[in-house]
Formats: C-alpha cells, sequence, structure tokens
C-alpha cells in the first residue's frame, strides 16, 4: 500500500512546480524585434518548463510531491484515482509501475496557507522496460491543467499540458526528452500564452553516484538544448533554447525556477527578425532577463 500512497502523490507532485504568475498585455508589434515586455514573457515561460523537468527527473518519480521545491505531500487532502487496485504492477522492482493512469476527476483541491490549487485531468506512468531493473519511465499528461488561486487578491493563474516525458539514466546522471510538448498559461489578465518545446537534456549529479531511486534529486547541473514555439494573440514567435553554462539545480531551493547559476539563451525568430533573450539565473528563486 505505501507504494501506491506514493504514486498518488507522483500524480500531483509532477505538476506543482512551474506555475508563474507572469502577465504580458499582450501589446506590442506582431513582427520584428521582440519588446522587453514579450522578451520576459518568454522567459518566464521557458523558466517555468525548466523547473518543472525537476519534478519528473525526481529520482523515483513516486516522491516528488514531497521533494518538488520543498513543497509537503498532499496525499491527505487529495488522492487521484488510479485504473488499478489495490497496487499497481512492478514486475522488475524498480518503483516505476509497469502501467497505471490517475484521474483527477473529482478535482483535487489543495488548501495551503495563502493560496489554494485545483488539479484536473490524467496522469499515465508506464514502465517502458518492464522486466529490466532500469531508471526508465514515461509520463503521458492529459489535458492535466493545474490552476492557483490567491486567497487574499483571488488572482488565479493555470497551466494545462498535454504531451510525453520520457526519462533514462543512472545513479549518477539522468537523460529527459520532451517531444512537441505543450503548456498553455492562462496569465492572471485571462490571457493565454501557449509553449510548445521540443527538448533534450541531461542533469548530473554534483556527487556522483548520489541519485537515489527512492531519495530526493540532489543537486545538479542541467544542460537543455531543443526548440520552443510560443503563441500569442499577436502571433508565434520561435526559439532555439541552449544553455551556457549549465544550470545549476540547488536541491534546498523551496522557490521557482530553483536554479542558483547558469544561463539559459534563447535565439527568437519573429517575422524575419531576430532577438536573443538572455537569462540569468543568480540565486534560488530569482533570474534576469536580457534582451539584445
Amino acid at each position: 500500500m505505501r507504494k501506491i500512497l506514493h504514486w498518488y502523490a507522483a500524480a500531483m507532485g509532477l505538476m506543482l512546480a512551474g506555475l508563474s504568475a507572469c502577465a504580458d498585455d499582450g501589446a506590442g508589434p506582431s513582427s520584428g524585434a521582440l519588446t522587453q515586455a514579450q522578451a520576459e514573457l518568454a522567459a518566464e515561460a521557458v523558466s517555468d518548463d525548466a523547473d518543472a523537468q525537476v519534478d519528473a527527473l525526481t529520482s523515483s518519480a513516486a516522491d516528488a510531491a514531497s521533494f518538488a521545491a520543498g513543497r509537503a505531500p498532499f496525499g491527505a487532502q487529495c488522492t487521484p484515482v488510479p485504473n488499478v487496485s489495490p497496487v499497481p504492477v512492478d514486475t522488475d522492482g524498480d518503483v516505476v509501475p509497469d502501467s497505471v493512469r490517475f484521474t483527477f476527476d473529482p478535482p483535487c483541491v489543495l488548501s495551503l496557507a495563502l493560496r489554494t490549487i485545483t488539479l484536473t485531468g490524467i496522469i499515465d506512468v508506464v514502465d517502458p522496460t518492464p522486466v529490466d531493473l532500469d531508471w526508465a519511465r514515461r509520463l503521458r499528461f492529459a489535458d492535466f491543467r493545474t490552476t492557483r488561486e490567491r486567497l487574499l487578491s483571488g488572482a488565479a493563474v493555470s497551466a494545462l499540458r498535454n504531451g510525453v516525458r520520457t526519462v533514462t539514466g543512472n545513479a549518477d546522471a539522468l537523460h529527459h526528452d520532451v517531444t512537441a510538448f505543450t503548456t498553455e498559461f492562462t496569465h492572471a489578465d485571462g490571457s493565454v500564452t501557449a509553449h510548445t518545446r521540443t527538448w533534450s537534456s541531461d542533469f548530473t549529479a554534483d556527487i556522483p553516484g548520489s541519485i537515489g531511486r527512492n531519495e530526493p534529486l540532489p543537486s545538479g547541473t542541467w544542460d537543455i538544448s531543443g526548440s520552443s514555439t510560443w503563441t500569442r494573440e499577436n502571433g508565434e514567435w520561435s526559439a532555439s533554447v541552449t544553455t551556457n553554462p549549465a544550470l545549476h539545480y540547488d536541491a534546498a531551493c523551496s522557490e521557482a525556477p530553483r536554479f542558483d547559476g547558469g544561463t539559459l539563451t534563447l535565439v527568437v525568430t519573429r517575422g524575419g527578425s531576430t532577438s536573443t533573450v538572455t537569462i540569468e539565473y543568480t540565486t534560488c528563486g530569482e533570474h534576469e532577463v536580457t534582451r539584445e
């Protein structure tokens, strides 16, 4: 029973990180170089999705809710419905179940001190190598929405995610791939930004051998490369995404984005014009955006 409860927590924890109340009034030209406001919007979307990768790569995935960004597990408040009972089959005993679907219906409402978090949709968890004792896992998000509402102001932001994440690796390093993974951000002003990305990333632990199956992801570096597309009221932008130097993930950080060093560079193309957006991570939860 302990294992299935951990997987209940995982389905929530995988999605609780990476929501920022980034706002943009949609103003500005629909072609040409990005404005500073649009550059910051793109930077927020990329930072959110980069941070969310940490949760998909939490070593066991089953304990993601407990370990993601220092957040407490929410199993006592919210239990998604699995399609298997009482315990999903784990043929190779590597913590990842052979196949299980978690459905958040009715919606799960998590009550925190200053906000509520509502979860709806589906997460499928599959072991692509069910007879091999390894680190492989595949997670499919189907219309999975996370909505955060601040109790004092009533302001709400949400992210609707669709796509597949795959993970492979060992105790030293993990590899993560997403292909055409889409996040639709609904900002506090009601505007919507769709971020579709195809990224390949590698996480390397600071201390070799420190990634454990039932432990939180340790501190380490992230190398990310790939392509992104943003769709918004005023048009579509595309970009190449690289890290140099690699992002440093701080396991002790409790504020997203959970990086305390490194730089993400976006080379954005829109209407035949190119802009370079640099996101420099300076300390836990903080970053600076520069537009050229």
